[in-house]
This record gives structure tokens, sequence and C-alpha cells, in this order.
């Protein structure tokens, strides 16, 4: 019998983004009769491994220290032959580097995986972000396959590393909706809203706009709230309450505009005090980082995407999934995933004016929430199922495997 194909996963550290996501769902939806999946972190692990059913993924730490750590390459290196890997994939600015040497010896398939900003963190030194493009670009011709989930950041990479006919293959994320197929229609999806909605002191006649994601300066939640109050100050009273729907007149209550930030970070303490700031903290809360963040999507009449700058956004795919309404910066695949704003506002420009617009516009009308939801459902369905990845996934790791000799191995 053939052995399985030997996939090693190269992360800095298994924690919550959008990177570790898109992981873990290879490793439990990959066939387990065809791969052997090990996660090589080159720090630690990290809270992301929770989300893992797979109780046969195999996970190493190497302890990294910070800056160039030869002792964590050498370890690297070691660990490739010694586990058999036959494919490894690297991902973004900070494992490339250790990937590539560790693997000089060219023991394994590279395939090195980007998204998002390339190069990492920007920096504010012209010349240390030449210099970093320089080394990427040196990197990148040591690699077998470059890849990435998103169109922009493939053209991203071609023009930061000057290589203008690169082959990137891009593979879109996909996923399952884990709480339904038919979000808009099933009874189920909308007793996980109500329960949270009430979990949140939201009634049935507010309006609740969410973001989710880590709290992390290249999110830019500064817009969203700084939309948000702008928004409030436009539809509020002269007395200071919301300017009442004709349901919540009917009720006898006036509406009220309200806003959760799912997820965790750096920033956090920031925003917090922006929102004080803009005196909006009555009508905005901060839940944390959830594990299961599916509840606050259906929660939500409004998603936001505000970032500066993304690859494809899996909180966008996620709220298409979920059939939200959804506004988002013109940033990454934004325009590609909600067909040219067909399907989603896309904002123009990326200012609190703007954004205060949008959802001045969205959230008077009830048809038009539910027309854009349907729309990004239909969209999510017809483009970005998980099934659509994995094959994609499968046939590229098959290919590779079968294209590449593998001394003394024996692949299926």
């Amino acid at each position: 019998m053939s052995r399985k194909i030997h996939i090693g996963y190269i992360v800095l550290r298994m924690d919550v983004g959008g990177v570790e996501r898109s992981i873990t769902r290879l490793l439990d939806g990959l066939p387990k009769d065809r791969y052997r999946m090990t996660v090589i972190c080159l720090d630690r692990s990290g809270k992301a491994m929770e989300w893992v059913e797979n109780k046969e993924v195999q996970v190493i730490e190497l302890h990294k220290s910070p800056g160039w750590d030869f002792r964590a390459i050498g370890k690297l290196a070691e660990m490739i032959q010694s586990q058999q890997i036959d494919i490894i994939q690297s991902h973004n600015w900070g494992t490339l580097f250790e990937s590539v040497w560790a693997n000089r010896s060219r023991f394994a398939r590279h395939i090195h995986a980007e998204r998002g900003t390339v190069l990492g963190p920007p920096s504010k030194s012209r010349i240390k972000t030449m210099l970093k493009a320089r080394l990427m670009r040196h990197a990148i011709g040591r690699v077998d396959l470059v890849m990435s989930n998103s169109y922009a950041t493939a053209d991203k990479v071609r023009k930061t590393t000057g290589l203008a006919d690169l082959r990137v293959e891009v593979i879109p994320n996909g996923l399952v909706h884990p709480y339904s197929e038919s979000p808009q229609t099933d009874p189920v999806w909308n007793t996980v809203r109500e329960k949270t909605r009430s979990e949140l002191g939201v009634g049935p006649s507010d309006l609740l706009i969410g973001v989710v994601g880590r709290l992390s300066p290249v999110k830019n939640f500064e817009l969203a709230l700084s939309g948000f109050a702008a928004f409030l100050k436009a539809t509020r009273s002269p007395d200071g309450m919301e300017v009442p729907s004709e349901a919540s007149m009917a009720s006898g209550s006036p509406r009220r505009f309200l806003m959760v930030l799912v997820g965790d970070g750096p920033c956090r303490e920031s925003l917090e005090k922006l929102a004080r700031e803009l005196g909006i903290s009555d009508s905005v809360e901060f839940v944390g980082e959830k594990k299961d963040a599916w509840p606050y999507y259906a929660a939500m009449d409004i998603f936001m995407s505000t970032s500066h700058s993304e690859g494809m956004s899996q909180s966008i795919l996620e709220a298409m999934a979920s059939g939200k309404a959804i506004i988002a910066t013109d940033v990454g695949d934004a325009r590609q995933m909600l067909a040219n704003g067909e399907c989603g506002h896309i904002l123009s420009e990326s200012t609190p004016e703007e954004l205060s617009t949008a959802l001045d516009e969205i959230a008077v009308s009830e048809l038009l929430r539910s027309r854009l939801g349907e729309l990004a459902w239909d969209r999510f369905r017809a483009c970005y199922r998980l099934e659509s990845m994995l094959f994609r996934f499968d046939q590229l790791y098959r290919t590779h495997s079968a294209n590449f000799e593998f001394e003394g191995r024996k692949l299926a």
C-alpha cells in the first residue's frame, strides 16, 4: 500500500487569525487516507489548534527566538528530513526565509503561501522596505510554487518582487456554514440570532452593526467607530434619541442603533478609549475574542469590514455565508468577492463620512438589507464553498508530489 503524502504546514504560531483558520480547514477537510499532516510552529502553538478535530494531526513547536535563530532553522531542517515531509507549505514573510534555508537541500517540495500585507508589518523606512523586497525576491526564486488566497495579493507579490511574470496559484478561501445551509430561512439560525441578540441586550426593533477580527492596526476599526459615530450623530433627534423607524414607532419605543466588535488584540484599549471620546460607549460593546463567532454574525443586521489592507477577507466571507448586508473598504479582493458592489456596498473613500452615508442608506431599508444579504449568500454558494477549496488543494498537492522525485519515498 502506498504511504500517505506528508504535508508540513509551517507557521510562526497557531494563534487566532485568517491563515490559521484556513490551515485548520485543510487539516480537517483533506482526505485522511491520502494525507499525513503536521503543523510546525517556529515559535509555539496557539488557540487555533483548538478548532482542529482531526486527532491525527501532529504539532511540533521549535520555540524560535526573536530575529534570526539558526538553532531553530537547524531544528526545522532536521524535522523536515526525520519526519519524511514531502511538501512544506510556509506562510507569509514570517516563515519564508527560515523555510527556504531549512529546505536548502531540496529534500521536500516547497509551496509558499502569501496572504494580505506581503513583507510583514509595514515599515516607515523606505530603505528597509526595499531591502525586504530584494530579500523576498531572492527567497521566492528558491521555492517551487507561490500561492495565495487572493488575486490582489498575487499582484502585490509580483509588484513587490519585481517578478512580473511570476506564476502565483490563487485558491480562494472556502468554508461551510456550521449552523445552516440556508441561514436566511432556517428557523434554527433565527433562534441563534434571537438568543445572541438577547444576550447582547439588543431588542427586536434595534439595528445591530458589527465587525469581526483581530483588534490590530491593519483592521482599521478606528474607521468603523468614527463612521458609526457620524452615523449616530446624523440620525439622532435633538433630544439625543435615535430617529425611530416605522416598526419601532408601532411598538411604542424608539429604535436604537448599536455596534458590536468581536475580537481582541493590541488595539483594544485604544479603541475603547476612542469610543468614549466619540461619545458612543453606550451604543458599542466589545465582546472580546470568541472561539465561535457565528452567533454574532447571526445577531447582526449589517456587517462592516474597514481594513487598510486585506488579501481575501475571512470575515467578509463569513458574513456572506451568513447572508448579511455588507459594507467594505475597497481593499484586497473585497470588490471581487462582492461582485463589484452588486452584493454589498464598496466604499469609494475610506472616510467616516462615506461610511456614515453607506450606513444611513442601508440602515433605513430593511428591504435593501434583505436583498443585499440574499445576493451575498448566492455569491458565496456559487464561488466560495469549502468543497471547492479542498478539491483544488488536493489537486495541487497531488500534482506537486507526482512531479517530484522523492528519494526512496513512494507516494499515493
